[in-house]
C-alpha cells in the first residue's frame, strides 16, 4: 500500500490507492507495513503471493521514517487533524514471527517501531501509535519494557488471539501492574480456524465472545 518510485534519484509517493479507499468513508485502522524495494535488503525475504518485503536494508530506517511522516501528513492534510486524531497507527504485523514477517533483528525492530512513532508524532504530537501484532502473549511484555525505556506515549497494544475472555483477563491484570496501567487494548485477529469457520455454530460463538469482551478491550476484529 506504500508505492515508492524512485525518479532520476528523487523519491516520489503515490497515495493514489489508499486515497481511493478512504475517499469511500472508510475509517483505517492503520498497519504501517511492508518495506518498500528501496528500502529492503538487495536479496530481501517476501511474505505473500504478492511478495512483501520483510528484510530491511541497513541504511532503510531513515527512510523508512520520511515515507511515515509523509504518509501521516497527506492524510492529515487531506482529512484534517480531527479525522485523524481518531485513527490508530499500528507498526509492522507480528515481528515476532521470525523470517515469517520480519527477516529483520529484534533490534532492527525496536529502531523501525521508534522511527515509526517519532515519524507519526512529529506531524501532530497527540497522534495514537502503537502495536504491534503479538502472538505469544509474554512478547508483549518485553514490548512494553522497551517502550519504558523509549518513554514514548499514547501507546495501545495490539496482538492476535485465538481464545479470548481468559486471555484478556490475564492481559488486563499484567497491565495494571505495569506503568502504563491506561494503554488501550485492540484484538485486531481473531478467529475459530477449524472447518465450522463459516457456519451458523461460530456466528453464536462470535456474539458470545463479543459479550464476554465487554470491559476488557477497546476493539474486537474477527
Amino acid at each position: 500500500m506504500f508505492p515508492v518510485i524512485i525518479e532520476k534519484g528523487k523519491t516520489v509517493y503515490n497515495w493514489k490507492y489508499i486515497d481511493d479507499l478512504l475517499d469511500l468513508k472508510v475509517k483505517p485502522f492503520v498497519e504501517l507495513a511492508f518495506l518498500p524495494t528501496s528500502m529492503a535488503a538487495e536479496n530481501s525475504k517476501t511474505v505473500f503471493w504478492w511478495k512483501a518485503n520483510i528484510t530491511p536494508a541497513n541504511d532503510s530506517f531513515e527512510k523508512w521514517h520520511d515515507l511515515v511522516k509523509a504518509f501521516t501528513q497527506h492524510y492529515v492534510d487531506r482529512y484534517g487533524i480531527d479525522e485523524v486524531l481518531t485513527w490508530y497507527f499500528e507498526v509492522w504485523n507480528e515481528p515476532n514471527l521470525y523470517k515469517l514477517f520480519w527477516d529483520g533483528t529484534k533490534s532492527q525492530y525496536f529502531e523501525l517501531y521508534k522511527q515509526s512513532v517519532i515519524a507519526v508524532r512529529s506531524v501532530d504530537n497527540r497522534l495514537k501509535v502503537g502495536g504491534p501484532l503479538r502472538v505469544i502473549m509474554c512478547q508483549i511484555l518485553v514490548l512494553m519494557e522497551k517502550r519504558q525505556m523509549m518513554k514514548l506515549q499514547k501507546l495501545f497494544l495490539t496482538r492476535f488471539a485465538k481464545s479470548l475472555k481468559l486471555d484478556l483477563e490475564w492481559l488486563n491484570k499484567t497491565i495494571a501492574k505495569s506503568e502504563y496501567p491506561d494503554v488501550e487494548i485492540h484484538l485486531t485477529e481473531w478467529n475459530t480456524r477449524d472447518p465450522m469457520h463459516d457456519r451458523l455454530p461460530v456466528a453464536a460463538y462470535i456474539v458470545k465472545s463479543n459479550l464476554d469482551c465487554i470491559g476488557l478491550i477497546n476493539s474486537l476484529a474477527f
